[in-house]
């Protein structure tokens, strides 16, 4: 995987209830539950590369919502 774009938010408290949505151009793709709280603090963009996610992928772009380890 190659980073195309990392970026501090400002928090969202993630909860089960809710919901993850994959969209290109405005149509939605994929809805998936949300199955556990955490804190997204950092969101980022990343370049498939061939390997990434088994020998049958060759390329793809994906975008992940990430919670950082918080100093004392």
């Amino acid at each position: 995987m190659k980073i195309i774009k990392k970026e501090k938010i400002q928090p969202i408290n993630v909860i089960p209830e809710g919901s993850i949505s994959l969209e290109y151009n405005g149509e939605e793709i994929l809805t998936q539950p949300i199955e556990r709280e955490m804190v997204v603090d950092e969101i980022v963009v990343f370049n498939v590369e061939k390997g990434d996610f088994g020998d049958e992928v060759t390329d793809g772009i994906g975008g992940a919502f990430l919670e950082t380890k918080q100093e004392d």
